[in-house]
């Protein structure tokens, strides 16, 4: 299990499993390029097939209890904030889609030695997605934006 972090944090939402590798500078993202690398190393060397799952944003569903939970909490304890006032795109993916995506990309005979981006196919803006989470739990909508770089 890789993550969409392995992209630099705007441009794939359109992009597919070709898009580069580049986000470098963050350590998490960084950490997932070095365990994709590993992956296919060590399975190369061993004989053995692989296959690479790029989830999108904060799988959600039933009962979560992970990040999406704690996101909801921070929603609610007022203190998630924006970057941008929330204009970016991004790619989210439910816990069912995902965990089917997961095992057909696991059963199918052509999906050995290849990578999946596993999103809902929806484009939503950060905005957005937290709009909706807003008014499913019946709390107010974040107001603290930060700037995309600070100067």
């Amino acid at each position: 299990m890789s993550s969409l972090a392995v992209h630099e944090p705007i441009g794939h939402v359109d992009g597919d499993e070709l898009v580069a590798r580049t986000h470098f500078r963050n350590p998490y993202a960084k950490s997932k390029i070095m365990a994709e690398d590993a992956v296919r190393k060590t399975c190369a060397e061993q004989g053995m097939e692989f296959v690479i799952i790029r989830p999108g944003v904060a799988p959600y569903g039933p009962n979560d209890h992970t990040s999406f939970f704690d996101m909801c909490q921070a929603i609610e304890k007022g203190i998630f904030g924006f970057v941008n006032k929330g204009k970016a795109l991004l790619c989210t993916v439910a816990a069912l889609n995902l965990s089917h995506g997961m095992w057909l990309a696991v059963t199918h005979k052509n999906a050995p030695g290849q990578v999946f981006i596993l999103t809902d196919n929806a484009k939503v803006t950060w905005k957005e997605f937290i709009g909706k989470i807003c008014k499913a739990i019946g709390a107010p909508r974040p107001k603290l934006s930060l700037p995309w770089q600070i100067p």
